[in-house]
């Protein structure tokens, strides 16, 4: 379909715009007053405003949730405020991983203290021989 000529009737071109447009909304929360603003809006929609109905906005809405299942489907969420890989929760695996490696410097950290100072509980105090 050609830029600037989009109509009521294309209900999937216009299903495809909105997830380009709106890629973390969810085509179900919204009103069919707030879908009519979201379409007339579209920057190649060229239709009368006053030619949608009910039937239509609905099939534009159902289209656009099954568009947007299929790609989330394909390519995983399509959420335009994705998490950074660093800011995602650790597998189970990473996470034993990186607790091992903890528990090794805590380890090596000990055993240093030990080594230097003689104070085996690290309260300060230095524990003294008795010879019998």
């Amino acid at each position: 379909m050609a830029k600037g000529k989009l109509k009521w009737t294309d209900v999937e071109d216009i299903a495809f715009r909105l997830i380009d447009e709106h890629p973390s909304t969810n085509p179900l929360s919204l009103r069919f007053t707030d879908l009519h603003k979201y379409v007339t809006k579209l920057p190649d929609f060229s239709d009368d405003p006053k030619k949608s109905n009910e039937k239509i906005l609905e099939a534009i809405q159902m289209t656009w949730l099954e568009e947007r299942q299929e790609m989330e489907d394909e390519l995983g969420p399509l959420s335009a405020a994705r998490k950074d890989d660093e800011d995602e929760d650790l597998d189970e695996d990473d996470y034993r991983d990186d607790k091992m490696i903890d528990e090794k410097e805590d380890e090596d950290l000990m055993s240093d203290d030990d080594d230097e100072d003689g104070d085996e509980f690290g309260d300060g105090f230095q524990e003294e021989e008795v010879q019998d």
